[in-house]
């Protein structure tokens, strides 16, 4: 989702920096197409409709004189939109914190297609990075392929990868693959499951 999300705001912005004079008008254009990026990766209408409003209200500072004729003005919008998108999400970074009991157990869970596989190994590569000796567990027994992938990734990302193939029960699995990790005295067990349909409620 973020990768997706990145890639279209930063085309919006790009888009924004190549024009030689910019207007109210082309920034008001790129908050609408941030807009509906935004909405596209499921993030909620009414945190999409809070950022943009918040944008547009600070870039009304460099709406005046000569700055619409710079790149400057370009530069300003999309360091404001930086600043809020960082805000929205936080304002600060967070260490994971362990639990009581090893591994802590992290449990990938979203809609199909959401990325949480590549996510999951990514995680642990991270955490590996960071000396924190951590092990996959493959608990997607619906999706084709989604074994064998986290397998691939584990593999080059040098993170043990637990697997019992799709004949058992995901909870099943997981339990396994928590004691996998302990066998092997891991920090964190990530535990990679099946997607979710979307529920769409009128």
């Amino acid at each position: 989702m973020f990768e997706n999300l990145t890639d279209k705001i930063t085309d919006v912005f790009s888009r924004l920096g190549n024009k030689g004079r910019l207007t109210e008008s082309d920034v008001d254009q790129a908050l609408r197409e941030m807009r509906l990026a935004l909405l596209d990766a499921d993030v909620h209408f009414r945190v999409a409709r809070s950022l943009v409003t918040k944008i547009k209200d600070k870039k009304e500072k460099v709406m005046v004189g000569d700055v619409l004729a710079s790149l400057t003005a370009a530069q300003y919008v999309a360091s404001v939109t930086n600043d809020e998108l960082v805000s929205v999400l936080g304002g600060t970074t967070v260490s994971l914190k362990e639990g009581t009991y090893k591994p802590s157990t992290i449990l990938m869970v979203g809609l199909n297609g959401s990325g949480k596989t590549t996510s999951s190994a990514k995680l642990a590569h991270y955490l590996s990075q960071a000396g924190q000796l951590c092990n996959l567990v493959a608990a997607d027994v619906h999706r084709p392929a989604a074994i064998e992938q986290l397998e691939t990734l584990g593999e080059q990302i040098e993170v043990d990868v637990y697997q019992n193939g799709r004949d058992h029960s995901a909870a099943k699995i997981a339990g396994e693959g928590l004691d996998r990790g302990r066998s092997l005295r891991t920090s964190w067990t990530i535990v990679d499951t099946a997607g979710r349909f979307q529920v769409v409620r009128n």
